[in-house]
């Protein structure tokens, strides 16, 4: 049994995995750090380009294998249908604005957490131009941390993909046949949505807030399109 897939959700597996390979040679071998030649700059950094905020939704973290892993099977469990449902070039679209939309909810959270880890620090006394990391204690290292987001490039295929799932779970919610991807995917949508609302744990939420950012532009797309247009 052959498992036909969709040009679209094919080509960009394919150029994805590609062109992970070739940032993993080119920073392991030649030290070239692509994800901050790629990544997306906060509109706080000096180093804010609107290039990245297209590049960065197609490169992945170069120091954990499953950030790829993860995005591709997503991607190529849940993409195939949404794609032959909305057709190619929709398909695309929903891709790329699924990810920009992450980057918006992102930019967001840099901004609230900038503003409040300068107002922090500004408490502790630190400044963030002389700091040394030894000297922090654990709350004053947190808070420093989470200023420091504004200047990491963001990166990663999550928004694209958070709004692909949600898309399938409202075409096939009434689809038996669907049973187990939906059950999947509405686990990950719940376990990724709760992460911002509820604070787990101790690391910065950039990453949750990309998700929030692709679910919520997955949900407005269908509401927008849902009488005939889909």
């Amino acid at each position: 049994m052959t498992i036909s897939l969709s040009p679209v959700t094919k080509g960009l597996t394919i150029f994805m995995v590609i062109l992970h390979v070739i940032c993993l040679i080119a920073f392991y071998k030649y030290e070239i750090y692509t994800t901050g030649i790629f990544g997306f700059y906060s509109t706080l950094s000096e180093n804010f380009n609107v290039f990245n905020c297209v590049s960065s939704i197609f490169i992945h973290n170069l120091h954990n294998p499953f950030h790829i892993i993860i995005n591709m099977s997503l991607l190529l469990l849940f993409g195939n249908y949404v794609e032959k449902r909305l057709g190619s070039k929709t398909f695309l679209v929903v891709v790329l604005l699924g990810g920009l939309s992450s980057l918006i909810s992102s930019e967001y959270y840099s901004y609230k957490t900038y503003n409040e880890s300068i107002v922090k620090l500004s408490e502790y006394g630190i400044n963030v131009n002389e700091v040394n990391h030894s000297d922090l204690s654990y709350d004053e290292y947190k808070v420093f941390d989470e200023y420091l987001v504004h200047l990491s490039p963001q990166i990663g295929f999550s928004g694209s993909t958070s709004s692909i799932m949600v898309l399938y779970i409202l075409f096939t919610l009434l689809n038996i046949k669907n049973l187990i991807p939906n059950l999947i995917s509405l686990l990950f949508i719940v376990i990724c949505i709760s992460t911002v609302f509820f604070d787990w744990s101790d690391g910065v939420k950039t990453s949750e807030y990309t998700h929030l950012g692709g679910f919520i532009f997955g949900t407005m797309f269908y509401l927008y399109n849902k009488k005939g247009r889909l």
